[in-house]
Order: C-alpha cells, then sequence, then structure tokens
C-alpha cells in the first residue's frame, strides 16, 4: 500500500504550526469589538474551518448579528499579524525536508494565503508542490473539498496522498 504513496497533504494550523493560542487570541480580540468574551472552547473546535465561518458559527453562538461576516475576520487577521509569534512544533522542519526528498508535499490551510505568506518562513512554504489556502476553496474543512483541491493540483487519485 504505502508503495503507492506520491504525496503527502498536510493541514498547517495546530498541526506543523503551533499557531492555535495566537489565532484564538486574535478572534478573543476581535470579538471583543462587539462586546462579547469568547472563550477557547468557543474557537478551538472550530479550528480548520473557513475563517467566515468561525466568524458565523461564534456570533450565532452570542447572538450577535453581523450583515458580514468577513468584516470581522479581517479584524481577526490584522490583531494575529500585527500580534503573534511564529513557532514550528519541534521536528517539523526537518519532518518536511526529509519527505520532500521522497514524496511531492501539499500544504492545506482554511488561513488567507497573505496570512500564510506574511507569516511562514519563505523557504518553508517553497518546500511545497502546492499549498491551498482558504481563498482557494469554497466550503471549508472538514468537507474534502480543499484536499481534492490539492490532489487536482497535484494531478493524483486519493490512494496516491
Amino acid at each position: 500500500m504505502t508503495n503507492n504513496i506520491k504525496a503527502i497533504l498536510f493541514d498547517f494550523d495546530g498541526t506543523l504550526a503551533d499557531t492555535m493560542e495566537d489565532n484564538f487570541l486574535a478572534w478573543k480580540k476581535a470579538f471583543q469589538k462587539y462586546n462579547l468574551d469568547i472563550t477557547r472552547e468557543d474557537y478551538f473546535p472550530l479550528e480548520g474551518l473557513l475563517l467566515s465561518e468561525i466568524a458565523k458559527i461564534i456570533s450565532k453562538r452570542y447572538n450577535l448579528v453581523l450583515d458580514d461576516f468577513n468584516e470581522i475576520v479581517e479584524i481577526k487577521n490584522k490583531f494575529y499579524l500585527t500580534d503573534h509569534i511564529f513557532r514550528f512544533y519541534p521536528g517539523v522542519e526537518e519532518l518536511i525536508t526529509g519527505l520532500k526528498e521522497k514524496y511531492a508535499l501539499a500544504l492545506v490551510s482554511a488561513s488567507p494565503r497573505h496570512k500564510l505568506e506574511k507569516t511562514t518562513p519563505s523557504n518553508f512554504l517553497k518546500m511545497f508542490n502546492v499549498i491551498i489556502s482558504g481563498d482557494d476553496v469554497k466550503i471549508g474543512k472538514p468537507n474534502p473539498e480543499p484536499y481534492i483541491n490539492a490532489m487536482k493540483h497535484l494531478s493524483l487519485k486519493p490512494e496516491n496522498c
């Protein structure tokens, strides 16, 4: 079975990069602009969804009516970009470097492409054959669309990934 594997597709936030806490704090600050005090329990189970979906779910939970959920997403992204500490989990860079020698690699993230490019070392991003961001899909995770999109860009079938 493993000899059919030609590519490995990775999630990013909370998988390769230790970004969960910084993302939570940015969401918390963004919702405070609307007088809401969200908790980790509000956010953590939603990580990986499209950012507009996260905004929509948390807003509904607190009965916050917004005309445009992208407005709070933009506020969140501004907070994240100005106040975060980027760090990989231990061993990630070595793992990706080693896998790159044998497999095609795809990075699949719900984050907007500009956020990934501004916050992630460019030499790390260059190790991936394909990067699918939240900007590249209509339906985010847990729907398989982002991963299917990555496989299409790699011209591979699921059994090869």
